[in-house]
């Protein structure tokens, strides 16, 4: 092992210089023109690390280019990176640029920035000029008057925007946040497949049906959900953090029942037993501990 390390090291020492000169090679071989439509190029491939190469190494060319700010500011959002996505946007606004999808990004930022409240202020009877692009303002718009617990303003502003484009995704997708608050979790489920249908990859989408599908103890098709979120955007850290955090609430969840113990007919029994005697698998929600007691009382009556 010690004879092959040194090599190794070279081997990653090379690559890695390669990888250095190939980057700089972009910034400093290319046109401008080049470089913008190599960035749109990987954005709509969602590489948003090489659009913010790609992108940079642009600005560095020109630093007035208000389109390649609003770009960046998208993909460092897509990336997490809301302090400098909102940095980015606002620099696209200096420079002139009054686009609808500039408004549109600033008000994600807003949002994904946790100030539902300034998202309000500047956008809550803006309109903008292309119908889709209106409808999916008014959907953030109603977003943000759910993150203030408004769920009357929220429906008010997700219906404005389902009129203006029956197929807005984060339209349907606020709506079915409200009917599950609602106990409505059928209804939920139903927008959240007509929001899928439209855009299969969305990540709100994908987690909210897969925390619904939890909450009903589809644990396995929870997990397949949620890891279809990840497969989608594997840049942020929402949808691995969703399912962690899924994960350890059901493996609380059975080492909850497996600690408990009550008594039948003068003895006394563990909830553990009926797992491990009974082949009851600790991914398997509440509804195999049923069958596992049935199971239990056909064999000691």
């Amino acid at each position: 092992m010690k004879a092959g390390s040194q090599p190794m090291k070279a081997c990653r020492s090379i690559l890695a210089l390669a990888l250095a000169a190939s980057i700089c090679g972009c910034g400093g071989g290319e046109d401008p023109a080049a470089l913008m439509a190599s960035a749109k190029q990987y954005l709509q491939r969602r590489d948003f690390s090489a659009s913010v190469i790609q992108l940079k190494n642009l600005l560095q060319k020109n630093p007035d280019n208000a389109e390649a700010r609003y770009l960046l500011g998208v993909a460092l959002l897509e990336q997490g990176d809301v302090v400098s996505a909102q940095i980015e946007l606002d620099k696209a606004v200096r420079l002139g640029l009054s686009s609808d999808e500039l408004q549109l990004a600033l008000a994600r930022t807003s949002l994904a920035r946790g100030q539902a409240d300034e998202l309000l202020e500047r956008f809550g009877s803006a309109v903008l000029s292309a119908p889709k692009a209106n409808a999916e303002l008014r959907a953030l718009v109603g977003t943000a008057h759910l993150e203030r617990a408004q769920p009357r303003e929220a429906a008010r502003a997700f219906d404005e925007a389902l009129e203006l484009d029956a197929s807005n995704v984060t339209a349907q997708v606020g709506a079915a946040r409200l009917a599950a608050a609602r106990a409505d979790l059928a209804g939920a489920l139903s927008r959240l497949e007509r929001a899928l249908g439209a855009a299969p990859r969305s990540v709100p989408a994908l987690l909210l049906k897969a925390e619904l599908l939890a909450q009903q103890s589809q644990h396995d098709a929870a997990e397949s959900v949620y890891r279809a979120a990840i497969d989608s955007a594997p840049a942020q850290l929402m949808p691995r953090r969703s399912l962690v955090e899924a994960e350890r609430q059901v493996a609380q969840f059975h080492r909850t029942l497996q600690s408990y113990r009550f008594n039948w007919r003068e003895k006394t029994f563990s909830i553990g037993a009926a797992y491990a005697n009974f082949g009851v698998q600790e991914k398997h929600g509440p509804e195999n501990l049923a069958q596992a007691y049935h199971e239990m009382n056909k064999r000691m009556t």
